[in-house]
């Protein structure tokens, strides 16, 4: 429910201030238990959600791929990334449960290997220090509260050595929760936007 999302958003805003860039951990322990309880069950609804968008998401990503393209896959759950993985079996995989000694190697498949097409990454596992110039199109299958780290994990295209412009994409399904927070998101990057090209000036 969106006015039930906004209030709940509202409450944290209120609690922690700028609460997206806050230590997230910490602050999810010091809520209240009914806050802590409605948290709880909205991360429920988020997993339900990516859940359900693995059908659309994965035929998303095979569009690229039928033509030839590379793409990276940011997520926010595991076992998002796990569908995503059974439906497209020779991808490159990051994820926390992926020793760290291994995400390079994932990452020089993905970057050398004709046939590793796709990168599922998780937004936090992979989204800094990798560079996969190999692909031009990030797709998002679920948002991050922080708009720093998607921004990072979309750098992780358009780096040094990439010679084409890069496609960030977000899907969020319509009225959904993730709708809304990409509303949210949007309006806490314009307002750091906004504060640094005053510093600038």
């Amino acid at each position: 429910d969106k006015d039930y999302w906004r209030k709940f958003t509202g409450a944290l805003e209120d609690k922690f201030g700028n609460w997206a860039d806050a230590d997230y951990i910490l602050a999810v322990r010091e809520l209240s238990p009914p806050t802590q309880i409605a948290f709880e069950q909205l991360s429920s609804a988020r997993k339900a959600l990516a859940l359900a968008k693995v059908p659309m998401i994965a035929e998303h990503l095979k569009t690229y791929i039928d033509a030839g393209e590379k793409v990276v896959c940011f997520v926010v759950h595991t076992v998002m990334a796990q569908a995503l993985h059974e439906a497209f079996p020779t991808a490159a995989v990051i994820t926390g449960s992926v020793l760290a000694t291994k995400r390079q190697a994932a990452v020089d498949r993905f970057q050398t290997d004709p046939d590793c097409p796709l990168m599922i990454s998780n937004i936090i596992a992979g989204g800094t220090g990798y560079t996969m110039t190999a692909a031009r199109f990030v797709v998002f299958a679920e948002i991050d509260w922080i708009p720093a780290l998607i921004e990072q994990a979309e750098d992780r295209c358009w780096r040094r050595g990439q010679l084409m412009s890069v496609l960030a994409q977000h899907l969020v399904v319509e009225g959904s929760m993730e709708a809304h927070m990409v509303e949210v998101l949007l309006e806490k990057q314009q307002i750091s936007t906004e504060a640094l090209d005053s510093k600038n000036l």
